[in-house]
């Protein structure tokens, strides 16, 4: 929760994910900018990238509907979390806060 740790992280992270186009980094920087509020529309950028090299991740599908929620775009948010319930269920403790926070979206257009 420390804004200049969280600040840090993701200056490390960009520098190294235009070297690497590891998924799991660019998936990890681009949720950690949209759950920290720090760039949503860019951490999804990155969410993108990742899922450009692994498009069936569920746990990348999960950071784009958690970036569409951040963003009030709660129908298109709603359709990527049911895929990833789909896929995966709602086992994971992250999936199941996610689902209901995005269930219970508003839009903010």
């Amino acid at each position: 929760k420390d804004p200049a740790l969280v600040a840090s992280v993701i200056e490390g992270l960009k520098k190294a994910s235009t070297d690497l186009e590891e998924p799991l980094y660019l998936n990890y920087l681009g949720y950690l900018m949209i759950d920290h509020d720090v760039n949503v529309s860019e951490g999804m950028e990155y969410v993108r990238r990742a899922l450009e090299k692994q498009p069936d991740s569920p746990f990348y599908i999960d950071s784009l509907a958690w970036g569409n929620y951040k963003l009030g775009k709660c129908a298109e948010a709603l359709r990527l979390i049911k895929q990833v319930e789909s896929m995966i269920g709602t086992d994971e403790q992250e999936v199941k806060d996610h689902l209901k926070a995005i269930q219970a979206c508003q839009v903010k257009e």
